[in-house]
């Protein structure tokens, strides 16, 4: 804005300056043409007065034919000069004119009637146009002067005009060249800077790089693409993790098939025999068959889970009142302890009963772990327009911080007997809805929260 507002002001300073010194010029030439015409009238008049003193002279009237052009030109340049005189000028002009014009009377009936006959009238009349003439000829140089005068005053003014513009225009030009290299400035801390910042950003991330971020220290449009970046870092990250996810968990599918294949056949040959020696009558040998029959079905719960992570999700959806359905594993786990349900909002979405059911479980059975002593709050909110959220908390230690990074792993786990299989599985479910599955902060115990889509759009036949 101050540059544009420099530039109009060296604009407007040099058209003021232009019109200044065009006023300075015309003054000049208006003088001179002024001058020049009041030297025609001083001409003419002469002229004039010369003419009649041939006819003093040679005493007959043969110049009175030049005489009445000289007079007619006379009156012509006075009619000229006119316009182009103003204050004492002019009046001295009109002085002029009125002793042209006693001239003449004196040339027609003083001088003209006595001119063959000579004698003192003749010399007096021509005495009378020679004292004319000369106080024509007087005013005449007044005015030239006077004009001059004034021609030279222009003229200095006009040189004053053009040093005081170009100092303006020099001191314009240097405020407009300050102002410019503060915009260049400005521009570059403001657009440049910022501008390859976010290139660099983009760099990084088109190298692979996806911690790149941009800190969007401004609330204008590069603010605003910065926040952008930053959105699409975080979701590429997101979709990077998901594909490792993905990756990971074909991998473990292909190994739970071939595990479920090689293992669960001697696993159930193991349980068989395993049940047959439970029914001897020693008790010693019974209890070893039971620890062995629950090893057995520990192993077998484990390929279960694995299996449960690595085949694709195909969901059954239907409306579903999630606050019953949290009501009914409540009830349910009841035996074990007690546990609290808590709903508000509309709670009915469209999910798989089923698999919803299965992640509730196993976080309140996670929750009943963790706290044995504690009351666990199972949380259904529905004040959320685009999705359910069902939170699970609990009043044990929290979750280790180290373990928090890999605890949607599989076999992520600190339990002695747990196959670290139930958080993966719940947050694969999860994901099958088009939800997620994650652990909130809180300041005791741990929280887990499962966001539910109201219009989830699982992928059909997908891996989870």
């Amino acid at each position: 804005m101050l540059l544009v507002t420099a530039v109009i002001a060296a604009l407007s300073v040099s058209a003021v300056s232009q019109a200044v010194l065009s006023a300075r010029a015309r003054d000049v030439r208006s003088a001179d043409h002024a001058i020049a015409a009041v030297q025609r009238v001083s001409i003419a008049v002469r002229d004039a007065y010369a003419h009649q003193a041939h006819t003093v002279i040679l005493q007959n009237r043969s110049h009175l034919g030049h005489y009445q052009k000289a007079l007619h030109d006379a009156r012509a340049a006075l009619a000229t000069a006119r316009p182009l005189l103003r204050g004492r000028d002019l009046e001295t002009l009109e002085s002029i004119a009125l002793g042209l014009e006693a001239l003449d009377e004196n040339f027609t009936t003083s001088l003209l009637p006595h001119v063959e006959g000579g004698g003192a009238l003749l010399a007096e009349a021509h005495d009378r146009a020679l004292d004319l003439i000369m106080e024509a000829q007087e005013s005449a140089d007044r005015i030239a002067a006077h004009l001059e005068a004034a021609a030279r005053a222009a003229e200095a003014a006009t040189r004053v005009a053009e040093r005081w513009t170009v100092a303006l225009q020099l001191a314009v030009l240097a405020v407009a060249l300050l102002l410019s290299a503060a915009v260049a400035l400005s521009v570059d801390r403001t657009i440049s800077r910022p501008l390859l910042g976010l290139e660099a950003a983009a760099r990084r991330l088109a190298a692979g790089d996806l911690t790149a971020r941009v800190a969007p220290e401004r609330d204008d449009e590069i603010g605003s693409l910065a926040h952008r970046l930053n959105e699409m870092a975080v979701e590429l990250d997101l979709r990077e993790k998901r594909l490792l996810d993905a990756e990971r968990l074909a991998g473990i599918g292909r190994l739970a098939a071939g595990v479920a294949h090689e293992i669960n056949n001697p696993l159930g040959v193991m349980l068989g025999y395993a049940r047959l020696i439970e029914r001897r009558d020693d008790e010693a040998i019974r209890r070893d068959a039971r620890a062995i029959v629950d090893e057995i079905a520990r192993c077998q719960s484990i390929v279960g889970g694995l299996l449960d992570l690595a085949r694709p999700q195909r969901l059954n959806l239907a409306d579903t009142d999630l606050a019953a359905l949290a009501h009914e594993v409540a009830e349910r786990m009841g035996d074990a302890r007690r546990v609290e349900v808590h709903a508000r909002g509309d709670v009915v979405t469209a999910v798989d009963d089923g698999k919803v059911r299965q992640i509730l479980h196993n976080l309140v059975q996670n929750a009943i772990e963790a706290a044995p002593m504690g009351a666990i709050v199972l949380d259904v909110d529905g004040d959320d327009p685009q999705a359910v959220h069902l939170r699970v908390r609990d009043q044990g230690p929290g979750v280790a911080p180290e373990l928090r990074p890999r605890l949607f792993e599989p076999f992520a786990t600190t339990k002695a007997k747990g196959t670290g299989l139930g958080l993966a599985v719940s947050a694969s479910l999860a994901r099958a809805h088009q939800g997620e599955l994650n652990l909130v902060d809180t300041a005791s115990g741990a929280c887990f929260e499962l966001r539910l889509p109201r219009s989830p759009r699982p992928a059909q036949g997908g891996s989870a």
